[in-house]
């Protein structure tokens, strides 16, 4: 007997196929290597040595910072063994008290378009294709995260390795700034400090549109630039820009326009008290604002009145050649509410020009103005249980205590007042009101709001009072719904109407959509709605209704990006008829959404399972054939066991792998999700001699996404998987047929 079995291996073919083996799920045996004459060993027939491992991650990953203005460079050392890089950004626009970008979660990385499969090392990242000095991404930090990825070797990918750091662009120069008429000789330029700047590079021009000439180069530790100016141009405006240039000798783009002029011989002095006497605290204003001046004496005088503001600090000409005799002006043009604005004077005397008045914000008498508007971020809220009273909540009114554009200079904050309007129709809210001074109201530091509890009404409206004027009216307002309640996402489900039986609704990545449904608030009351979504149950929520308003308590959410075994939670906003509302549905279990997946993508997802099984064997990967038989059990990381039994039936051979409620994964990668595929069933393999054969068997598949694979369509052909088809069989979707080499693409 013992000589019958040392000679086994020469005298019979021994076509042992592992079911559900490397074999068939981790690579096929090459069928050019056998024929029909050729003796079949075991190890062409069971599987070989897993040699399936995971890549290291990148190493030595570096990113620019501030060296380029339109993109961002990235190195890193080359991976052994890798065939490509896999790599992401995150774009961070908040920073954290430090001023430090704060780091992105892993949610935030997006993969950059051409970047899922990289093949160098070195990566430049075009940020901006046509930069220049208004561009927000000069404010923002850049994050990278890269695999190493080698399907092709059974590699699995690397773990990502994040940038530690922000990357940034090297930005423009800003605050800069070019005196006014303060020298007969020279304009100084002044601009802020730029990190990573050797020298900085000033530009003169003729006018805003015009091209400039470079004028001076200074090295870093200087600010400013004395621009001397010829005694031929004195009184002539000119325009400065400045650029940064690094020690990689990249230069940034310009900076903004920043006009300035010198005095010319016979110029009048500067136009003095520029205040603002109507658009201020003691003269309120609704419809513009007026500035006074004290006059300059002379002949052939005239002023140009100049307007920066808060939100925007360049020099904007409202008022040109006025005449001498007047000393005042009144601003209406395009004024917006909740801005500050700052006016500065100009005179000239037989065309020849002064300088500026100083009035600007940094001066010490400025001549600040605004329009009495109404608070913002208004928001009436009901009272649960409280049919008769609602509370109003809102930033205060500019000017104020407290407001967000707050500039300290008000002389009485306490003389401002809230006038409250109420109807049972839009039209009729202007009709009856009550006033309430601001002591009255309860101030929230967290929210910076002011909060009262007022009567109910269908409609409000609300002005601000101050010294007796009325400010301008807000828009309509109403109150806004309660939350809706009982939101539901389906989960891996077939959706009636929606789904293809096809599979063609599923999104490139084999995700179908989800379908989110709602009940209307507790108080029945709500008009429209909109549905968020995010990978997290607690921020980063996306608007996914982008085309407008929802009417009806039902979404279809087809999006492109969703991925197989992640969760999505979804949170729905109610709204009123004024499209008004700031109550979302809660976060619970049944908010929680994700896609059935493809016949092809349900058969990839669960080999992940049945591929992480096979490598706890060991049997199936001595080198020694007769070693490969016997029987052996490998067990789940999360629960059960797989059974493993390889046999001599007559000439060829059986092996049968049983599953019972083996489990290696959490759904969504999280433990109290409980299992992402739990497998009960049976892959088993007949071979025969010349090393082909049949499979048979059924494994049910419950967890995140319930179905059954069957394995009695595939054929063995020398020794590996070489042809046939599994059947897929999803809840809700008929049996499908799908390639046998669904799941062992390379």
């Amino acid at each position: 007997m013992k000589k019958f079995i040392r000679n086994l291996s020469v005298a019979v073919t021994l076509p042992v196929l592992m079911t559900s083996c490397a074999a068939l799920f981790q690579g096929k045996v090459d069928m050019t290597a056998l024929d029909s004459n050729s003796i079949a060993s075991l190890s062409a027939l069971v599987t070989p040595d897993d040699v399936t491992k995971q890549l290291d991650a990148p190493q030595y990953v570096f990113v620019s910072d501030g060296e380029f203005s339109d993109r961002i460079k990235l190195t890193w050392a080359k991976v052994p063994n890798a065939s490509y890089y896999r790599i992401e950004r995150a774009e961070v626009k908040m920073k954290d008290e430090n001023g430090d970008f704060i780091k992105p979660e892993e949610s935030q990385f997006e993969v950059i378009p051409w970047c899922e499969k990289y093949y160098g090392t070195t990566l430049e990242d075009v940020i901006l294709t046509d930069p220049e000095y208004k561009c927000p991404e000069y404010e923002y930090g850049y994050f990278y995260r890269i695999s190493a990825e080698n399907p092709r070797m059974k590699f699995d990918p690397s773990d990502y390795k994040t940038t530690v750091e922000a990357a940034t662009l090297l930005p423009p120069p800003t605050g800069v700034k070019a005196s006014l008429g303060k020298s007969k000789a020279e304009i100084q330029i002044d601009w802020k400090k730029i990190e990573n700047a050797c020298e900085y590079i000033i530009y003169r021009k003729d006018n805003p549109a015009g091209s400039g000439n470079r004028i001076a180069v200074v090295k870093s530790n200087q600010k400013s630039y004395i621009d001397v100016i010829d005694a031929t141009l004195q009184g002539k405006e000119f325009y400065y820009t400045v650029s940064a240039r690094n020690d990689l000798g990249q230069t940034s783009v310009e900076s903004s326009d920043a006009m300035g002029y010198t005095l010319k011989d016979g110029a009048p002095p500067s136009v003095q008290n520029v205040v603002v006497s109507k658009g201020t605290y003691g003269k309120p204003s609704v419809s513009g604002i007026e500035i006074k001046w004290d006059p300059v004496s002379g002949s052939n005088i005239k002023y140009t009145v100049f307007r920066t503001s808060s939100k925007d600090g360049t020099f904007k000409s409202i008022k040109k050649d006025l005449d001498g005799s007047k000393t005042s002006y009144t601003d209406t043009s395009n004024l917006e509410q909740n801005i500050f604005y700052y006016y500065y004077v100009q005179v000239t005397k037989d065309g020849v020009k002064g300088p500026f008045s100083e009035s600007g914000p940094e001066d010490t008498n400025p001549a600040e103005g605004f329009i009495l508007a109404p608070p913002s971020n208004i928001a009436i809220s009901k009272i649960m249980g409280g049919a008769s009273q609602y509370i109003i909540s809102f930033s205060p009114a500019i000017g104020s205590q407290n407001s967000p554009a707050d500039s300290g200079l008000a002389p009485a904050y306490d003389v401002y007042k809230y006038r409250i309007y109420y109807g049972d129709t839009q039209d009729s809210v202007w009709s009856s009101s009550t006033d309430y001074d601001i002591s009255e109201f309860n101030y929230d530091s967290k929210t910076g709001t002011l909060k009262k509890t007022i009567p109910a009404a269908k409609y409000y409206g609300i002005k601000t009072i101050l010294g007796g004027t009325e400010g301008i009216a807000s828009d309509v307002l109403a109150p806004y719904p309660f939350a809706p309640l009982n939101v539901v996402a389906t989960k891996g489900k077939y959706i009636e109407g929606v789904t293809a039986q096809d599979d063609s609704t599923a999104n490139p990545n084999g995700v179908h959509p989800v379908k989110i449904t709602w009940d209307l608030p507790e108080d029945g009351e709500a008009a429209k709605y909109d549905v968020y979504r995010s990978t997290k149950s607690n921020s980063g929520w996306t608007k996914c209704n982008t085309d407008g308003h929802l009417t009806e308590r039902v979404y279809i959410d087809s999006d492109e990006t969703r991925k197989p075994g992640r969760y999505y939670y979804y949170r729905v906003i109610a709204l009123n008829s004024l499209d008004q509302g700031n109550n979302f549905s809660d976060v619970t279990k049944d908010c929680i959404g994700y896609g059935a997946l493809s016949a092809e993508q349900y058969m990839r997802e669960y080999n992940k399972t049945i591929m992480s099984s096979q490598k706890k064997l060991t049997l199936m990967h001595k080198k020694v054939d007769t070693d490969k038989l016997g029987n052996e059990t490998a067990y789940g990381t999360i629960s059960g066991d797989l059974k493993y039994n390889a046999g001599l039936a007559g000439l060829g051979a059986r092996i049968t792998m049983h599953y019972a409620n083996y489990c290696d994964f959490y759904a969504n990668g999280e433990k109290e999700e409980g299992p992402y595929f739990l497998v009960t069933g049976d892959t088993n393999t007949t071979a025969s001699m010349d090393a082909s054969g049949t499979m048979d068997g059924d494994v049910v598949c419950t967890g995140m996404y319930p179905g059954v694979v069957g394995y009695g369509g595939i054929k063995i052909k020398g020794g590996a998987a070489g042809g046939g088809v599994y059947y897929i069989t999803r809840e809700g979707f008929a049996k499908k047929d799908i390639s046998y080499l669904i799941g062992n693409e390379n």
